[in-house]
């Protein structure tokens, strides 16, 4: 007989990667803190959820979502409600952003 966890909170996949990013773009540093503490104190299900937490995250296809986390840099997740899980696909300036697809990264 299997046994099911309730998560109850969104894990994201991974911290080390926003760290990196910080590390050399330090003005982002408490502005990426807060995305995460915020994040992983979620209960999200679907795109409104996020939305309710984020008003400026835009839902994408394949369950991917674009926040802006300052005027210079863009993040993009893949989430899924599901397991609770949000895989990060995509950090940077507004200008390598514009140099990518956010719906097939």
């Amino acid at each position: 007989m299997r046994t099911l966890y309730y998560i109850s909170h969104v894990r994201i996949f991974t911290k080390k990667t926003i760290k990196d990013f910080w590390e050399i773009h330090r003005d982002s540093e408490k502005l990426l803190r807060s995305w995460y503490s915020i994040i992983n104190n979620s209960d999200w299900n679907n795109p409104i959820d996020v939305m309710k937490s984020f008003s400026n995250a835009r839902p994408i296809s394949d369950n991917r979502v674009i926040f802006e986390i300052s005027d210079y840099y863009r993040l993009v997740v893949k989430i899924n409600y599901q397991l609770k899980a949000v895989y990060i696909r995509f950090i940077g300036t507004h200008p390598e952003y514009d140099r990518i697809n956010a719906e097939e990264i």
